[in-house]
């Protein structure tokens, strides 16, 4: 049985999870760039900010990080409320 609850997340927050999940891919050995563990996160979350910066100068997807004016972009129309669904097993 699984519990399902909604959480918010903030841009910071995002960074700071982007940045987590980057770390644990590249101590498997993956090859992937933060660039790419950035963008594939926000177009999960946020496809339509994701399509905004897709093929611009701004995407991240082939780099080895987001840059300045990529993280000020985004930030800038990030939604005050992103909303965060958890699941999470129950025990019975």
């Amino acid at each position: 049985m699984q519990n399902e609850t909604t959480e918010y997340i903030s841009y910071n927050e995002f960074i700071a999870s982007a940045s987590i999940n980057y770390e644990m891919i590249k101590k498997a050995g993956s090859p992937l760039r933060y660039g790419q563990v950035y963008f594939v996160m926000l177009d999960d979350l946020h496809p339509e900010i994701a399509d905004k910066i897709r093929n611009t100068p701004l995407d991240p997807f082939y780099h080895e990080k987001a840059s300045t004016d990529t993280h000020e972009f985004v930030e800038s129309i990030w939604p005050e409320r992103t909303e965060l669904e958890v699941t999470t097993p129950v025990s019975e």
